[in-house]
């Protein structure tokens, strides 16, 4: 093919997974997330704890323009309390490395090409969903990990456990206990917290949430599940309980066993692009001359706020 040739399906494959990148196949889990784009091998995501954002001081002791002023002789640390009235928050960094998440497709026969240039393709399509499914195992791993690396830089970092606090137990064998009821739970985790006016998502897997619709009988149906589609076509956010919930494959384990579920508020998670997305095609020599397509995406995700985050631990032994 002549470098024209080239240069012109190299845009149309670019456009194609460029559509499917932002479809509404795409990830779910990541539209909860803070998202950033910091450059590096290892960063260091900034956060504050909830319970350290603002705080309430009487104007009766308050230092304030007016009582300076009334002051005759106001020294250094008049000054310094006048110009410096803000509370003084505990920023924890955490330690973020990249993962390398890629894909790729040969194709032997040129024909073959409109194959990696159609979003709708079969393959294309299939190819792009690994990206999807790679998102979410990074969002529920950082969720799901115990220890999380903070510290002020490289050389001063410690392995932070997650807080016993922050840990919600459900029994399953008993089926009963799937219910609204432990929504209640969940949300008391964050008043507690002072987490306030944040929402709240929660992700389970395909047998929590039909326990819970059927435990709740008509209280709670498949539409009160947030949807991809419903999700990316109109922005609807449904909720149980005031908790926005996802049902999730990835979650699923095999009957008789532990399953999980996490809770959290965006703020709680970031999820860090450390390079944008790279789409190449090309004739690979050592492959025959054959056309090479490739996407690779550099990111991932950390808790950076574990007060901003709940795991739930649902026992199903005998259910």
């Amino acid at each position: 093919m002549g470098t024209t040739y080239n240069e012109h399906f190299r845009e149309l494959f670019t456009t194609a997974v460029d559509q499917l990148a932002g479809s509404p196949q795409q990830s779910l889990l990541k539209q909860f997330c803070v998202h950033k784009a910091e450059q590096g091998e290892v960063i260091y995501l900034d956060g504050i704890n909830a319970s350290d954002a603002v705080t309430k001081t009487a104007m009766g002791s308050a230092k304030t323009r007016e009582k300076f002023a009334a002051i005759e002789a106001p020294d250094v640390d008049d000054v310094i309390d006048l110009k410096t009235p803000f509370h003084k928050v505990n920023r924890q960094r955490t330690l973020l490395s990249g993962v390398l998440l890629e894909w790729g497709h040969a194709i032997n026969d040129e024909k073959k090409i409109g194959e990696m240039i159609d979003p709708t393709n079969p393959i294309l399509l299939a190819g792009m969903s690994t990206f999807w499914t790679g998102e979410d195992e990074l969002i529920l791993a950082a969720l799901a990990a115990a220890t999380v690396t903070r510290g002020r830089n490289s050389g001063n970092t410690s392995a932070i456990a997650f807080p016993a606090g922050q840990k919600l137990e459900i029994d399953g064998s008993d089926t009963d206990n799937i219910s609204v009821e432990a929504f209640g739970d969940i949300q008391e985790i964050f008043r507690v917290n002072y987490v306030k006016a944040e929402p709240i998502v929660l992700v389970v897997s395909p047998w929590f949430a039909k326990t819970l619709k059927k435990t709740s009988k008509t209280e709670v149906t498949s539409k009160d599940f947030v949807d991809s589609g419903r999700f990316f076509e109109t922005g609807e956010i449904p909720r149980i309980n005031g908790i926005a919930v996802i049902e999730h494959p990835l979650l699923q384990v095999t009957a008789g066993e532990t399953e999980y579920a996490y809770a959290w508020t965006p703020n709680g998670i970031t999820l860090n692009q450390f390079k944008a997305m790279e789409k190449q095609m090309a004739i690979d020599p050592g492959m025959r001359f054959e056309l090479v397509t490739y996407v690779s995406e550099w990111l991932n995700a950390a808790r950076v706020d574990d007060l901003r985050v709940v795991q739930i631990t649902v026992t199903k032994s005998g259910s």
